[in-house]
């Protein structure tokens, strides 16, 4: 144990330092960098804390919530791999580009990449923009999504502006209510795709089905290579989250 420890998190410390000098910083990284020093430090310590009598018995039952917990992580990624896997590239009658940051006024990588697939995939549907400003952003991102469609050539009155959300939750809630007064028809008379990162494709499908969509599907754009353990792994948690708790 104590050399698989020591190896994991050596392994996750040097994946962290990797990413952040090719592509700069990624906050989940902080929390896998954490995770890499603390396996670092018990193995260290592991010997030592087998000399206590206590020891024993608390690892007995910190394997079980382990174990537990890896069952349901393991459970949450075969649901974000399959959303991976199953994409839709079939016209709808609206679009829902979900938000992904902003640096000042620009794009983060991630955002520019979900529109640029929507872009890819676009056949005239509406368009429905999302995200609110957030700190360090000069602009909603759902204004600064529009202005870059606009720039691509997209007709400005295919596209329908949310402005007030701050997570993938209330950017499916608030475009639910935009396509509703839209449409003026029910909402499961509406085809809706959600396009988003490929690894986000199955928590937006469960968020929006639990919202009151029915006939949606979502297309995701791929990911940085370098980025995937961050990104899939920080989703499959979220998934476990969002399956439990987000209703």
């Amino acid at each position: 144990m104590r050399g698989i420890c020591i190896f994991t998190g050596g392994l996750l410390i040097g994946y962290v330092l990797i990413c952040t000098f090719c592509l700069g910083a990624v906050s989940f990284n902080v929390f896998l960098g954490a995770v890499g020093a603390a396996l670092c430090l018990f193995g260290y310590f592991l010997p030592r804390l087998q000399a206590f009598s206590w020891f024993s018995v608390a690892q007995k039952g910190l394997s079980g919530v382990a174990i537990l917990a890896f069952i349901l992580f393991c459970i949450g990624e075969g649901a974000v791999i399959s959303g991976v896997l199953h994409q839709d590239e079939e016209p709808a009658d609206y679009l829902i580009v979900l938000g992904a940051g902003l640096r000042g006024d620009r794009l983060s990588l991630t955002l520019k990449q979900r529109l640029d697939q929507a872009l890819a995939v676009y056949q005239g549907e509406y368009i429905v923009v999302t995200g609110g400003q957030g700190p360090n952003e000069d602009l909603p991102e759902g204004e600064a999504m529009a202005a870059y469609l606009i720039e691509q050539g997209v007709d400005p009155t295919r596209i329908l502006v949310e402005n007030r959300s701050t997570n993938t939750h209330e950017n499916l809630e608030f475009a639910r209510k935009i396509i509703e007064s839209h449409s003026e028809k029910p909402l499961f008379d509406c085809k809706v795709k959600i396009i988003t990162s490929d690894y986000h494709c199955a928590r937006g499908v469960l968020l929006a089905k639990r919202i009151g969509f029915s006939s949606v599907t979502a297309y995701g754009a791929k990911t940085h290579p370098l980025l995937v353990p961050s990104f899939y792994i920080r989703e499959g948690l979220a998934m476990v989250k969002s399956y439990l708790f987000d209703r």
